[in-house]
């Protein structure tokens, strides 16, 4: 009975120095754990990447885009007929208002970019708005916000460049 008593001490000493569990706080958690000779490593899902899954799946599919802002201080002008859907691909397609339009685009938390706009290039009235609202949408926007169920795209400065709604 004596010799079962000297043991657990040393037990206790040898599983308190063995790591079960380590944390890394950054965009994985690691959790590792001895088996036999060999270790293995568990990459867990963190709330940031579901958070950012969630944020993509809620911003794909077809958005109306109700106004633009050309100047950082300038009046939202109003469009119509001037659509795009952002696909699961990271690509998206639209309409300018007369011209058919798409390219790529990429979000990585609330940052968004556009590829520049490939569109076709039919005359058109109201052409002017319709090659700043291609220009902006592929040079200006950096990051989106939602207000509602609006999705605003920002540029830089966190000015609203463009006022969606769901289409």
């Amino acid at each position: 009975m004596k010799k079962l008593w000297g043991l657990v001490p040393s037990i206790l000493f040898v599983l308190s120095c063995t790591p079960a569990k380590q944390f890394i706080p950054a965009r994985h958690i690691m959790v590792r754990e001895k088996e036999d000779t060999a270790t293995i490593v568990q990459v867990v899902e963190t709330d940031v990447e579901a958070r950012q899954k969630s944020d993509l799946n809620k911003m794909l599919g077809n958005w109306e885009v109700i106004s633009m802002r050309r100047q950082q201080k300038a009046e939202l002008e109003r469009l119509s007929n001037t659509y795009f859907e952002l696909k699961p691909d990271l690509t998206f397609s639209g309409k300018g208002g007369c011209n058919n339009m798409s390219g790529k685009f990429s979000v990585k938390g609330s940052s968004i970019t556009f590829s520049p706009v490939i569109s076709t290039r039919m005359a058109c009235d109201d052409l002017d708005k319709e090659n700043g609202f291609f220009n902006l949408l592929g040079s200006r926007i950096s990051e989106y916000t939602y207000k509602g169920d609006e999705l605003l795209l920002r540029d830089g400065a966190a000015n609203i460049v463009f006022e969606c709604r769901r289409k």
